[in-house]
């Protein structure tokens, strides 16, 4: 199997806030060449409303790409890469050579990650420049990795936890308050989600702090839920639902309701505010199994900007499942829109046809407009779905990780119907 990166940049049109797009899209047709060679393609093509050919920027070996993040690892002012694979348990980074997405050899971190599952960047030890973060599910192990010298030269892995068992996300954030980054993850087997204090700022992480025990956990996220300046919690089960838990301001959280206990077969969510009213409001993606089970992506309002999460807004429903998901403004109208990777694109394609989508935001209140962003046999499932400038032309590019047999194809423009 090859595995690949795509980078789709955003031409924008000129338009007024009160315009409001037509219903026609743009669709990609792909004519696609076949390749034995196992690899990782980074394409740029253009998107949103008008689309240009597609073109292979970065070739490398990796083995089931699960997370990809855009970042100035060598703090050079542009956006490399760093991406974590699961066959070969790796986490490795791409330079950004000039700015303008033309990426470097693969530069490896570490090939020690036993099924990698996700990573993070972030400023771990306070000295300026972005390390990166590691969860493994084989070796049940939360790693770090420090930015020994602020360019991308990377040090051994120090190790947070091996206790969670089988840890699928990481995320760094200011838990306690103390100014530094402290670590949250969560273990799918065992359902503990846990919390792990930065306690000198420089690393130096103290023994797991259980908040909750709730299994199959797949996600984990953070915002001020409640609007009282402090950093909440959120986790998603596969089989359960979506609970929040209030930061108590003293090093402790509570669970403070259940956004999400209706939806069966979670597997994403996305903080975001998506009402534009200055909270945070949660999206949800499930993975359907049957025709009577379908997907559904939906967000829910947090209405009183407490965390009172009761009003549900679906935002589509007939895809197969929901694998990837991101938030990002991407037409650059000052709203957040939706990002969305899918399996499947119809319950009936005959065979798979992985997708990438655009929910635009249409008049910036939570009113999502399906657009397509690929639409070919890419293969297999787009794994993981986000947005940055790697360009550096001023607007967002979309990347996605995909494990396909595909290894290069050429992207023509036509004028569909909006889906």
């Amino acid at each position: 199997m090859s595995f690949r990166i795509f980078a789709s940049a955003v031409l924008r049109q000129n338009r007024s806030a009160h315009t409001r797009k037509p219903a026609a899209v743009k669709r990609r047709q792909y004519h696609l060449r076949q390749s034995g060679t196992e690899r990782l393609e980074l394409r740029t093509m253009l998107s949103s409303t008008q689309f240009g050919e597609s073109q292979v920027i970065l070739e490398a070996e990796l083995a089931e790409l699960k997370s990809v993040v855009a970042a100035d690892i060598d703090h050079d002012g542009d956006q490399d890469l760093v991406a974590a694979s699961w066959r070969d348990d790796k986490v490795v980074w791409y330079e950004n050579l000039d700015g303008t997405g033309r990426f470097g050899e693969q530069q490896v971190i570490t090939t020690d990650a036993k099924h990698a599952q996700c990573v993070f960047v972030a400023d771990i030890d306070g000295d300026d420049d972005l390390d990166v973060l590691s969860a493994s599910s084989e070796d049940d192990k939360l790693a770090w990795y420090p930015n020994l010298d602020g360019a991308g030269k990377f040090g051994e892995a120090i190790i947070i936890s091996t206790q969670l068992d089988y840890p699928l996300d990481i995320v760094a954030a200011d838990l306690d308050g103390d100014g530094d980054l402290d670590v949250l993850s969560a273990g799918n087997d065992d359902g503990d989600i846990a919390w792990f204090e930065n306690q000198d700022g420089l690393g130096t992480f103290g023994p797991q702090q259980v908040i909750a025990n709730k299994k199959y956990v797949v996600q984990v996220a953070v915002a001020d839920l409640d609007g009282d300046g402090d950093v909440d919690i959120v986790a998603a089960s596969y089989r359960g639902s979506v609970d929040w838990f209030a930061n108590d301001g003293s090093k402790g959280f509570e669970l403070a309701g259940s956004i999400d206990s209706a939806s069966t077969l979670l597997h994403r969510i996305q903080l975001l505010d998506a009402d534009g009213d200055g909270d945070q409001d949660l999206a949800v993606a499930t993975i359907g199994s049957t025709s009577e089970q379908v997907a559904q992506l939906a967000w829910y309002e947090n209405t009183d900007g407490l965390g009172g999460f009761t009003q549900r807004h679906n935002i589509a429903g007939q895809l197969w499942g929901y694998v990837a998901m991101g938030a990002a403004d991407i037409d650059g109208d000052g709203d957040l829109d939706l990002l969305a990777t899918s399996p499947h694109f119809s319950l009936n394609t005959s065979p798979p046809m992985p997708q990438v989508y655009w929910y635009e935001n249409a008049d910036g209140d939570g009113s999502f407009v399906q657009y397509v962003v690929t639409e070919a046999t890419l293969g297999s499932s787009p794994r993981a779905v986000s947005a940055a400038d790697l360009e550096s032309d001023g607007d967002l590019d979309i990347l996605a990780g995909v494990g396909t047999d595909i290894a290069t194809s050429a992207c023509n423009r036509e004028i569909g119907e909006q889906d």
